[in-house]
């Protein structure tokens, strides 16, 4: 079973209720993001990020962190084959999920398992809907999502200006 990352501390899943201001939000979320990065041993990283550079990610999360200020709370269920991570969204009351699987088990339909269980164990805390957001030329991660259970919703624009296809699981 994968485990779970929740990077940020001050966020009551069950109410939904924050401790903090919005400006707070962003400094704490990535506060957090980074203990929790610094924390993990480098295998979990490679997990994690399937990447090995981790000053460049924690430098990542920081701008995202401004450029997605409606992201409430993220959480990512590392398993030994990759991870699933889910942020709930404020301005569209849903959770967007992602993945990122090693390649070595592309194929293998362990992604699916993996979406499957995070979706579980999200559903302890919330009902609203979940999105995934892709890639239009990613044709995987499009057949991923429709064997995990997600219908597709149609085209949306994203903070670049690109369209991405989005799927929604309710």
């Amino acid at each position: 079973m994968p485990y779970l990352i929740h990077f940020n501390q001050n966020h009551d899943p069950k109410t939904g209720r924050f401790t903090f201001s919005k400006e707070d939000t962003i400094k704490s979320r990535t506060k957090n993001y980074e203990k929790v990065i610094k924390s993990l041993s480098d295998d979990e990283y490679r997990l994690f990020a399937l990447d090995s550079d981790r000053k460049a990610d924690i430098k990542f999360m920081r701008e995202y962190a401004k450029w997605q200020p409606n992201h409430k709370d993220t959480r990512v269920f590392i398993s030994k084959y990759g991870n699933v991570t889910l942020a709930s969204l404020e301005s569209n009351n849903e959770w967007n999920i992602g993945w990122a699987t090693d390649p070595k088990h592309r194929g293998t339909g362990i992604t699916q398992a993996n979406i499957k269980e995070a979706i579980s164990e999200i559903r302890k805390y919330s009902d609203i809907p979940i999105s995934a957001v892709i890639d239009p030329i990613n044709i995987p991660s499009q057949r991923t999502a429709e064997k995990a259970g997600f219908k597709d919703a149609g085209y949306t624009r994203i903070d670049d200006g690109s369209i991405h296809k989005r799927y929604v699981y309710k």
